[in-house]
Formats: C-alpha cells, structure tokens, sequence
C-alpha cells in the first residue's frame, strides 16, 4: 500500500485531500509545515503531497525545505501553493494571474502525453479529454513551465500552467485542486501520480523519461 505524507500549509481543503486520498485506498498522515525532519521522518512515506494554502512557499513553514530536502530523491506532487514551490524550486518565477480565480471551474487544455495517460488510465470506458473541466482556487501563478518539466495542461480561459511533471524525476505539479468534487476524473489524477511516478517501471511506455 502507497503510503502519502501530507505537508499541512494552513489551508481549508487539506483534509478534503486527505479524504481524496484514503478514499484511493491509500495511506495519508497530515504534518503541519511548521515541523521540521524529525517530524516528516518520524514515519516511513513513499511519497509527500504538498499542500495548497495561502501566501507564497517561501513565507509557507518549511515548505521550501521540504523541497529542498527531498526533491532530488523521492516522490513529490505539488497542488496549487505546492504546484507553485516546485516551480520556484526549478527557477520559474510567481506572478500575479490576470485575475483571480478562487472557486472558479475551467476547462483545461490537455497536452497530447496528458490525454494518452488518461485515456490508457480509463481505457474501458469513453472519456472526453476536449472538456475536461478542474476547480481552481488561486490569484498568483507560474510565469512558466520550468526547463526541467514537461507541460500537461494549461487553462483554456487564460493559457496558465494547470499541470506538468518534471522530465526525469517524480515530480508532479497541479496548480488546480483535483480533490475537488467539481474536478472531473477526480480520482485520474492521484492514480496517474501513482501509476507514472511512484511505479513507473509497471507502466513502461508513459515513465517519466
């Protein structure tokens, strides 16, 4: 069983995410960004979720940290403030989006890898890949797609990085909240973290190259 670590950075939904999660049928224990590695290593993790939340990641606890400590080695998936930590870690920049967006429900524009993933992760069943539809809680966001990443998915209203993953290590990042019950494919978007990044080798022909 996948065990997650859930990085806490004072937001609303974290619990949500950790209900979005469990309900995977995976583990999930909560640890505030305040703490430090004795507390993120108190327990064994396969990987970390890095929370939403308010402000910015370097004024978020220990969030950069985590980053920094654990990005070069081990599993990581960024939603929204943590989506942003990964871009910053990997020399994007954070800017003002053209207007917030916090409740609001757009459509992504799916890159041709982001479609092939979730066509192969629901491959029994039709799945309209043109109109998929994610909730998004946030006013700043990456001025880009870092070098070192791969673009997923943008929005179609106003073109921002909506999801990405880095080219050769498990990293992925979701500025939007996939736990949400207004996201569609809901679900898709933990397994694929799961299928691509924690067990790549089982899934050889979408790995991260």
């Amino acid at each position: 069983m996948v065990r997650f670590l859930l990085l806490d950075n004072h937001d609303s939904f974290t619990y949500n995410l950790k209900a979005w999660v469990m309900k995977a049928g995976y583990q999930c224990r909560v640890v505030d960004h305040h703490q430090g590695p004795e507390a993120w290593e108190s327990t064994s993790w396969d990987a970390a979720i890095l929370g939403p939340g308010p402000g910015t990641p370097p004024h978020a606890g220990g969030l950069m940290s985590f980053v920094d400590r654990y990005a070069d080695h081990l599993p990581l998936l960024g939603i929204c403030l943590g989506h942003q930590a990964l871009g910053l870690k990997a020399g994007s920049q954070l800017v003002h989006a053209a207007s917030p967006v916090h409740g609001k429900r757009s459509t992504l524009r799916l890159e041709p890898t982001m479609r092939d993933m979730l066509q192969h992760q629901y491959n029994s069943i039709a799945i309209d890949t043109e109109a998929c539809h994610v909730m998004r809680y946030h006013s700043l966001v990456l001025d880009k797609v870092p070098e070192s990443y791969l673009l997923l998915a943008s929005a179609s209203d106003d073109g921002t990085v909506q999801a990405m993953r880095h080219k050769s290590r498990p990293l992925w990042g979701y500025q939007f909240h996939p736990e949400s019950i207004t996201t569609d494919l809901s679900q898709a978007w933990l397994q694929l973290f799961v299928t691509h990044a924690l067990r790549p080798s089982l899934h050889s022909p979408l790995s991260i190259a």
